[in-house]
């Protein structure tokens, strides 16, 4: 079929693990550490469950060292699951040192660093951090090639007015965590962070708009350059922003702008949340230094898609002084498809790559019976070129999450609802091959259905 190797980690992972937004594996010194949750109580009907958090390091033998996140009493850290939530993320410093972000819905700071390099059983509760005094949510996190680490996140004042999007570093120098910027702040709207690339002179950030109240429709994608040295933020095209950045912010600052009568609408306004237009997940796609695009789920404005459905898969690239936009998966030209919140992207041998999961199947009795497949597009020559990942599918929902590594691309693939819920370890070589792959989503589409 095709020459992507797969294997599976040796824990089953807890159901809740599904957002779109986490980081959960980190590749420094040539060593790879993952970072995820297992059940520690199941849920029940009046329960919702707790989850503990694991960290792997994969040997050169390929077998894993594991271990837990534990408090400052020495007892492993244990949370309440929060479908969407839950996630840890990792990044690794200029030490060897692990660090791990994780479980935080509006929630003080549970961060965790290994006591010695790449010693995941040494994962301590680590206290000294910044704005100890208000909550966080979707923390993501990047390595510096110095060593420093970034980390973005959304805050939760107590005045509940705005949920504001922060940036913070920690100095391998000064051995310390400090806030570097505010990125994003309007009055009654929430910053949700998408995707953080760390590069010689910029952190790239990603990140999409929402209503101050609940809302899993997001807008208004946005991309920016945050100045290492001097502290600025910087629109794709070189003007200098202002900061913290708002929704006004014009000069290319937005991917794209609200469509006619798209608007923040919260999940409680059942009337339009389904059919109102938007975005969730984004992920930046770089070749080294430079912006390749941004990848991410788009639904028009009157689409009828329910909470999460009706979201096509775009890729946009900025050209001639202004976005442009490529459908890379249109389900409008199929009845039977839905694309999940399961998106990555690289750029390797000069060629963009796109994953991302197609959902095939109208069981809408069951949904969770649909079959769920990880699918590359990548653009050889100027062509999309579309295949699947794996030999077989997957029951519906996907989480998909890639690094480069030598040779080709990691990927993390999470099955929270398969039997036993598993998570792939996937390597995407440089020189990919498949005897599967087709120049058109539909024909890659009409193989899969037979399967």
């Amino acid at each position: 079929m095709n020459n992507v190797t797969i294997e599976a980690f040796p824990d089953e992972i807890e159901t809740t693990m599904q957002a779109a937004w986490w980081k959960p594996l980190a590749v420094k010194f040539g060593r790879e550490v993952f970072a995820y949750i297992v059940t520690e109580t199941a849920a029940t009907g009046s329960d919702v469950g707790t989850h503990k958090v694991k960290v792997a390091l994969r040997n050169a033998d390929g077998s894993f060292s594991l271990g837990y996140c534990k408090l400052s009493d020495g007892t492993d850290a244990i949370y309440a699951n929060d479908l969407g939530h839950n996630q840890p993320s990792v990044a690794i410093d200029g030490l060897g040192h692990i660090w791990v972000f994780t479980s935080m819905h509006i929630d003080m700071w549970r961060v965790f660093r290994s006591a010695r390099p790449f010693d995941v059983s040494t994962m301590a509760q680590f206290n000294l951090l910044p704005d100890t005094t208000w909550g966080n949510s979707y923390p993501v996190l990047a390595q510096d090639n110095n060593g420093d680490v970034y980390a973005m996140v959304r805050d939760f004042p107590i005045t509940n007015v705005t949920q504001s999007g922060q940036l913070y570093k920690f100095s391998l120098t000064e051995r310390m965590w400090r806030r570097a910027a505010q990125l994003g702040y309007e009055f009654e709207r929430t910053f949700y962070p998408d995707d953080l690339i760390v590069t010689r002179d910029y952190v790239h950030v990603l990140w999409e708009w929402g209503p101050l109240g609940a809302g899993t429709l997001r807008h208004l994608p946005s991309y920016a350059r945050y100045d290492k040295q001097s502290g600025q933020l910087h629109s794709i095209s070189g003007e200098t922003l202002p900061m913290p950045q708002d929704t006004d912010a014009g000069f290319n600052f937005h991917i794209r702008e609200l469509e006619p009568g798209e608007f923040f609408v919260e999940n409680s306004d059942t009337a339009n949340i389904n059919i109102t237009g938007g975005v969730q997940a984004a992920k930046l796609c770089m070749d080294g230094e430079n912006f390749i695009g941004a990848l991410y789920r788009h639904r028009a404005q009157g689409v009828d898609g329910g909470t999460f459905g009706g979201f096509n898969v775009v890729f946009s690239t900025f050209s001639d002084g202004q976005w442009q936009h490529e459908t890379i998966v249109d389900i409008q030209q199929f009845t039977d498809i839905q694309t999940g919140a399961a998106l990555s992207a690289a750029y390797t041998r000069g060629e963009a790559r796109l994953f991302f999961s197609v959902e095939i199947g109208n069981n809408t009795a069951d949904p969770y019976q649909n079959k769920a497949w990880p699918v590359m597009a990548r653009n050889v020559n100027g062509q999309w070129k579309y295949s699947a990942l794996t030999a077989s599918s997957y029951r519906r929902l996907l989480r998909l999450r890639n690094e480069k590594i030598n040779g080709g691309d990691l990927l993390i693939m999470t099955t929270p609802y398969t039997t036993p819920r598993t998570m792939y370890r996937l390597v995407v070589p440089e020189n990919y091959s498949s005897d599967e792959e087709f120049t058109t989503l539909s024909a890659l589409i009409s193989l899969l259905r037979t399967k």
